[in-house]
């Protein structure tokens, strides 16, 4: 999993080499306006000092600096001229651009990998093309690709059968063990650490996952952005902003399942979104990917 956002992030540094902001949502429309052409922006389009945008009536934007994490937003009818630190408005009513600043803390803020690794995931999807996953074995138990996680852990897994499941900690003493019949198994709570998670269903195939439980530290800076994401959506409901740069900040910390449901529930929220969609196929990409061949 360490690789695969490893290819992400340079898939990201590549995708985003000159930025000054990323478009973290967008309503109506809205245009890029080049020298020569004028192209419609879509969501997660990484803007580059000196581009210029124009919104028509109706239309609205949110675009992210990666210098600080404000977010400015814009509301047509108006013309925008994007800057290093700060989008300046060329043309419109007044109020018509608002700058909101980021979180309490930087916990939201885009200015780490997060969001290139959110940008790269879709740049990686969109590259890949169209394949037909395999069938799943009629035995054994399959574990999402997900290895490291906050406490409790949230266990996925793919299960024809029952199937008995141990915990064991660093030593290999048991320290929690359970049955599944389902996709979705809630652990114990566990100090951090690293562990084994086996699983032997009724055909006695044997199974296991090694993952890794996230320090205080981190698991403190995740539960913050989850509550810094829940006030501005709160307090500004069907933004979509606050949504993709928590998927931004779970995709940090190595949380997949997490950054697949936001996704997931962003485009239940945004139905026919192609850009939603490619991030959240994506995701599932990365949490089940296709086994390799021999």
């Amino acid at each position: 999993m360490r690789k695969a956002l490893l290819v992400l992030v340079l898939l990201a540094a590549a995708w985003a080499a000159e930025r000054a902001a990323v478009v973290t949502d967008i309503v109506g429309p809205v245009f890029v306006v080049g020298p020569a052409e004028t192209s419609p922006a879509s969501l997660l389009r990484v803007l580059a000092p000196g581009d210029r945008l124009e919104l028509r009536a109706g239309a609205r934007v949110a675009l992210t600096a990666f210098a600080d994490g404000h977010t400015d937003v814009a509301r047509g009818p108006c013309r925008l001229e994007i800057g290093t630190a700060r989008t300046r408005m060329t043309d419109g009513p007044a109020g018509a651009l608002q700058s909101l600043p980021p979180g309490r803390t930087r916990a939201l803020v885009p200015k780490g990998e997060n969001l290139e690794r959110l940008g790269g995931s879709i740049v990686s999807c969109l590259q890949q093309t169209a394949s037909v996953p395999p069938l799943m074995s009629r035995a054994g138990v399959r574990f999402s690709a997900q290895e490291r996680f906050s406490s409790p852990p949230r266990f996925r897994l793919e299960t024809l059968s029952p199937a008995r499941l141990t915990l064991l900690d660093e030593s290999g003493s048991e320290v929690w063990s359970g049955r599944t019949t389902g996709n979705e198994v809630a652990g114990p709570k566990l100090p951090a650490g690293r562990y084994t998670l086996l699983a032997v269903d009724e055909e006695a195939f044997e199974s296991e996952l090694a993952f890794e439980v996230m320090g205080s530290a981190e698991a403190a800076a995740v539960t913050l952005a989850r509550q810094e994401a829940a006030a501005s959506l709160k307090s500004r409901p069907g933004e979509l902003s606050p949504r993709l740069l928590l998927i931004g900040v779970y995709l940090e910390h190595g949380l997949l399942g997490e950054a697949l449901d936001e996704a997931q529930t962003a485009e239940r929220e945004r139905p026919g979104q192609p850009q939603l969609r490619a991030l959240v196929r994506s995701l599932e990409k990365q949490l089940w990917p296709l086994p390799d061949l021999p």
